[in-house]
């Protein structure tokens, strides 16, 4: 591996790590870290900000995938979006969003970075896998559980397609480490204590 893969790698865990649902909080003079469910993740910060700063949260923490695995791969003298090295730069993004040395060393579950990972490398898996996620939330009313469905699906649907082996491989891997970052709310699934995703925060609900 050259000194320019290590650095690459590096700075996609750079920007993965970025605590951007923490920092918009704060702005809002909210620690988020001590609110809800205490993730920094989209949905957290949706439930006790609202949607507008949530789909902010989303969108940043979608970016923060999707660019390190798009533009990257040309600092190793390879093509935009490259799968092979592409998949290895998202890889060590989501690493950085689970294990953000700006929380020291804890973070989100990953599920928004991955997806901006599987739009730079795999856009037509991206699409199917959000698309289940959106259908199993829509039937459900679970965010928890659509993330889980959708991310794993995204290796056999990479399969599926004929991708690389390697993006099949790392996909395998996100999802078991975004499975496994949800372990909590599975008890709650299974306990039937999970709660439900509330498009609007209860005091902008019509009296």
């Amino acid at each position: 591996m050259t000194v320019e893969a290590v650095l690459a790698g590096l700075a996609a865990y750079l920007s993965g790590s970025l605590p951007f649902g923490k920092w918009i909080a704060a702005s809002r003079g909210v620690d988020i870290l001590k609110e809800g469910s205490g993730n920094i993740g989209a949905t957290n910060v949706w439930r006790i900000l609202g949607p507008k700063l949530g789909a902010l949260v989303f969108a940043m923490d979608v970016l923060k995938g999707f660019l390190p695995s798009y533009f990257l791969p040309i600092a190793v003298g390879s093509s935009a979006g490259n799968p092979s090295w592409g998949i290895l730069f998202g890889a060590c993004a989501v690493v950085g969003h689970s294990l953000s040395p700006f929380l020291r060393f804890k973070g989100g579950k990953g599920v928004a970075t991955a997806l901006g990972v599987m739009l730079a490398v795999t856009p037509i898996v991206a699409g199917i896998a959000f698309g289940i996620f959106l259908t199993t939330f829509w039937i459900s009313g679970y965010v928890s559980l659509g993330s889980i469905v959708g991310s794993i699906s995204a290796p056999v649907l990479a399969a599926v397609f004929g991708f690389p082996t390697i993006v099949v491989i790392v996909y395998s891997i996100l999802a078991a480490l975004i499975v496994f970052r949800h372990k909590a709310n599975i008890r709650r699934l299974l306990n039937g204590t999970e709660p439900r995703f509330r498009v609007r925060k209860k005091d902008d609900e019509d009296p």
